[in-house]
């Protein structure tokens, strides 16, 4: 029998005959030159054999034997990809030839539930919008965010996203991201590293900081700023009049806010200034 032959009276093996060291001994079980357990044997020594997997052979066969099913399998797992992207808000990064590729390799390789969520993830990249863009790894990102507010550390868009990213590919979980955020945290404020350790944030150590300085200045704790504005990094770490260094105490933030210019020009400290105005006048006297 010819390749032809061979084709239509064996359609399942049709594709094999264009894979040089398998389609010879086809032709050869085809026209009865081998036995069956021959051609088995020698089958399963092929490189062909050895450096592809069971579901990418049976991939291989559905395409040559049944097309149409392969086509319909792959349109199937291009709309289970479509609906991933935009699950993942990654919607404008991946194109039809992208989803395309990918679903018929997942099919050829088997590629399923995590497996196939990570051959999506790889695909994307980061820009500008990504944090913004509804979707599972802008709420990672945000959440990070959060996290990382809460050690008073501040990771730029490109490394939030990257965590994110190896989240969703299952390579890293939260609590490893939450472990590099708190090492920082001890690098960054050494003299609290005993209570990050014990579950202490910055963020909640200076807390009552934060709420002093808001009160003295007539303002929401929401417009005081510890993280960006540089006028508090005393307040976070300085050195006492006996060369200790460290975060303030609250009475010292105290003192330090009432030295300040916006200090003075509260409610309290107008008050104060009149008050001790006052005094000196009833006690020296009104001056000419």
């Amino acid at each position: 029998m010819d390749d032809t032959e061979i084709a239509m009276r064996f359609p399942q093996l049709a594709y094999l005959l264009n894979i040089p060291e398998v389609g010879d001994l086809v032709r050869q079980r085809a026209n009865g030159q081998i036995d069956l357990a021959e051609y088995q044997g020698r089958v399963a020594k092929t490189n062909w054999w050895l450096t592809s997997s069971d579901n990418t052979r049976k991939w291989q066969i559905l395409q040559s034997y049944d097309p149409r099913t392969a086509q319909e399998s792959i349109r199937e797992r291009e709309a289970q990809i479509w609906d991933l992207v935009q699950s993942l808000g990654a919607g404008g990064q991946l194109g039809v030839p992208e989803v395309q590729k990918i679903a018929e390799e997942s099919l050829r390789l088997g590629l399923q539930g995590p497996q196939l969520q990570d051959r999506i993830v790889s695909q994307i990249r980061y820009t500008k919008e990504i944090g913004s863009t509804p979707g599972s790894v802008a709420t990672t990102i945000n959440g990070l965010r959060k996290m990382a507010s809460g050690y008073m550390v501040r990771p730029n868009e490109e490394v939030l996203f990257d965590f994110s990213r190896k989240i969703a590919a299952g390579e890293l979980q939260a609590e490893d991201v939450d472990v590099y955020f708190r090492e920082q945290a001890k690098g960054k404020f050494p003299n609290l590293a005993d209570y990050i350790d014990r579950g202490i944030t910055p963020e909640n150590f200076f807390a009552q900081h934060k709420s002093e300085v808001a009160k003295m200045l007539e303002m929401s704790d929401d417009q005081v700023n510890f993280m960006d504005d540089p006028k508090w990094s005393q307040i976070l770490d300085h050195t006492d009049e006996k060369g200790n260094r460290g975060p303030m105490t609250i009475s010292e933030t105290q003192r330090y806010v009432r030295g300040m210019d916006e200090w003075r020009s509260t409610r309290q400290g107008q008050q104060i200034a009149a008050e001790g105005a006052s005094f000196l006048t009833k006690t020296f006297g009104k001056t000419a």
